[in-house]
């Protein structure tokens, strides 16, 4: 059965970028605007994910403009969007697992390490797993992070810079619950939900945010702030 995106991307297909943003009520489209318009096309979930916001519309008025300019009908666009939109924010809500990248790095180990180096290096010991993740089951949360496991020490060879070589993965799907996974992925058992630490740094309490780090991560922060 085709999707309404499919329906979508087919109909836009007719126009130019520049006549189908005419429709929505554009007159003088910008290059931003028609950049915009890609990527709502090329997304199944319309753009909803994404908070844009162009003095016209955001993301919901866009899709719904979009939709009404290649002539879907209200009661078939309208009902799909508000079931994306309600999923969607239960997933904004909701605890997003992650994986923690084990090295058994102790600060007292190696003492020059710069607590800048360090805190600017924290996003790699943190994999965030896609924001689905907490909709499926409990064994396909797990299959999930067991994959991306085994992908990472494909990417890293085993090594993490400056935190050196990784020991194992520890699955947080709740946030009192983990699991700890071996490098190769397989599930060594439960794992206690206290004891790690977090490399950061504050300005005026307020903490410095780094190139990689997730803007959504909900990851505890257990035991000592710095390493």
């Amino acid at each position: 059965m085709i999707t309404l995106h499919e329906r979508l991307t087919e109909r836009a297909a007719r126009f130019a970028p520049e006549t189908l943003l005419n429709r929505m009520g554009y007159p003088h489209p910008r290059p931003k605007t028609i950049e915009r318009l890609s990527r709502v096309l090329a997304d199944p979930e319309f753009g909803l994910s994404t908070q844009d916001y162009d003095f016209h519309f955001a993301s919901r008025g866009f899709a719904e403009a979009l939709c009404a300019a290649v002539d879907l009908e209200a009661e078939d666009y309208m009902p799909v969007l508000d079931e994306l939109a309600q999923r969607l924010h239960e997933e904004a809500g909701a605890y997003r697992p992650w994986l923690f990248v084990d090295t058994g790095f102790k600060r007292a180990d190696r003492p020059g390490s710069p607590l800048f180096a360090l805190a600017a290096m924290e996003p790699k010991r943190r994999l965030m797993l896609p924001a689905d993740t907490c909709r499926l089951p409990w064994e396909k949360q797990l299959e999930r992070a067991q994959q991306t496991v085994r992908w990472h020490m494909r990417e890293t060879g085993g090594e993490l810079p400056l935190w050196g070589h990784i020991r194992r993965y520890l699955f947080w799907y709740a946030e009192d619950r983990v699991v700890e996974l071996t490098v190769e992925g397989d599930v060594a058992g439960e794992a206690s939900p206290v004891g790690l630490s977090r490399a950061s740094l504050s300005v005026n309490g307020r903490p410095l945010a780094f190139s990689g780090s997730d803007a959504n991560d909900t990851s505890p922060e257990t035991g000592d702030p710095h390493v």
